[in-house]
């Protein structure tokens, strides 16, 4: 039978894409007329769909740890393995979700979503939450989000600021190595006159001596 629907693939989430032209193709490959399609926005990705895409990207990173935002909100290094375990977890949970969405009536489909999008607190990282989350009752600081919606924020937190540490005193170590390089050179430079003055000084000194048939001879130059 005809087909009535056409799906494109691959598009990126809350985007405008303008001037989609349609036509109908008959078996013998003849065009009808075309269509104009002014603007179509999609709708935001879902979190399988970034799930999905993060797989992706994790995979083709060679090395055994990876570098990540998806779950903190900045950047983490994770070691590989262990971070692809815990996506396709998520993942799992993300199918299962929709799964179970497509089974039941709207009303219910809504509550599914609803407690979908709390579950999902836990393991969708900072990013996930804020797109999410449905907007506190009373507002709550930052940290307290942060501890709700990152699994085991705390020890994170300590790491990233241990981490900013050890680049502040190697930093600090680093211009400090600097100043001393700067003054070895110039130490380096005058001894390096010096030594070109002495080596002019004895030069002249034997040219000197070469001339004079005595066997005894005065000098400033050895003394």
């Amino acid at each position: 039978g005809p087909v009535c629907n056409y799906v494109l693939r691959d598009l990126r989430g809350e985007t405008d894409y303008c001037n989609i032209k349609v036509h109908a193709r008959t078996k013998a490959d003849l065009d009808g007329e075309s269509a104009c399609i002014e603007k179509v926005t999609t709708l935001p990705p879902s979190m399988r769909e970034l799930l999905v895409k993060e797989i992706q990207r994790v995979q083709e990173v060679e090395g055994d740890f990876v570098d990540t935002e998806f779950y903190t909100g900045f950047v983490q290094r994770e070691y590989k393995p262990d971070y692809l375990a815990r996506l396709k977890a998520d993942l799992a949970e993300a199918y299962a979700a929709e799964k179970a969405a497509l089974d039941i009536s709207e009303e219910d489909q809504e509550k599914a979503k609803s407690r979908w999008k709390t579950s999902a607190l836990g393991t969708m990282g900072a990013r996930a939450f804020a797109e999410a989350a449905p907007e506190p009752e009373e507002e709550e600081d930052e940290e307290t989000l942060m501890e709700r919606a990152v699994p085991d924020y705390a020890r994170k937190r300590r790491q990233f600021e241990h981490r900013l540490k050890c680049l502040e005193e190697g930093i600090k170590k680093a211009e400090e190595e600097q100043i001393k390089c700067f003054a070895d050179r110039a130490a380096l430079a005058r001894s390096m006159a010096e030594t070109q003055n002495r080596i002019i000084e004895v030069r002249a000194e034997i040219d000197r001596v070469a001339n004079v048939k005595a066997p005894y001879i005065n000098s400033s130059v050895i003394h």
